[in-house]
């Protein structure tokens, strides 16, 4: 089976995708399980996890920006306010019985990524780090990532940070086939999971997702 972490919809505000796209671009790419990120908003996911879609399961999650970078929180029931502390914001993960994940925390070109001394404030408290993300300035920031996550003994996630349909998917773990109910179910999933998919330019991305734009046809 294949999960794709990172993701998001029109409810981010740097991104326009339909929900309705979101299913069908995922059967497209052959994906299982789909966490949907948005930046400081979980309605979308919410919107999507009421709907019964074969072969496809949602997981409620949050790109949170904190004072020093974003956290990623999965397994949500309620959105966590931006700009508190990143402890505080790994606290409020957990309250909620989620999971706190570290996405592409080591690009310096990223302005959102969590800072070095933030992350190594937190290290104890993230569940997961992100090894493979499709939007990062460089593959050597995931190289770097994953090196970091082995060697914290943390299990690695894999995302495609799509902002667009034609996107999703094209970054995520495989996995022996299981079910996938609980926080518990993802952490096992991933200590077992591959990384796979490809890298996306991002100055190219930049580009096609602003001229891509829905009304503009953005198909899977």
């Amino acid at each position: 089976m294949r999960l794709d972490l990172h993701s998001h919809s029109l409810a981010s505000h740097d991104c326009d995708t339909p929900l309705e796209l979101i299913a069908p671009a995922c059967k497209v790419a052959g994906i299982d399980v789909l966490a949907v990120t948005d930046h400081n908003e979980i309605w979308g996911a919410l919107e999507l996890s009421k709907y019964a879609v074969p072969d496809l399961q949602i997981i409620v999650g949050e790109e949170v920006y904190t004072t020093e970078g974003e956290i990623i929180g999965l397994f949500l029931t309620e959105l966590i306010p931006r700009n508190l502390t990143p402890e505080v914001t790994v606290e409020r993960i957990h309250a909620q019985g989620g999971i706190a994940l570290l996405p592409h925390g080591f690009d310096p070109l990223k302005p959102s990524r969590l800072t070095p001394k933030a992350r190594a404030r937190v290290a104890d408290r993230l569940e997961v780090i992100e090894g493979l993300n499709g939007h990062v300035s460089w593959t050597g920031w995931n190289a770097q990532a994953a090196l970091w996550g082995n060697l914290n003994g943390k299990p690695l996630s894999a995302g495609s940070d799509a902002h667009r349909a034609k996107d999703l998917g094209s970054v995520y773990v495989e996995t022996p086939t299981r079910t996938i109910a609980t926080p518990a179910d993802l952490l096992e999933a991933l200590k077992v999971g591959n990384l796979q998919g490809r890298w996306r330019n991002p100055v190219l991305s930049f580009f096609k997702e602003r001229l891509f734009r829905q009304g503009v046809p953005s198909q899977p």
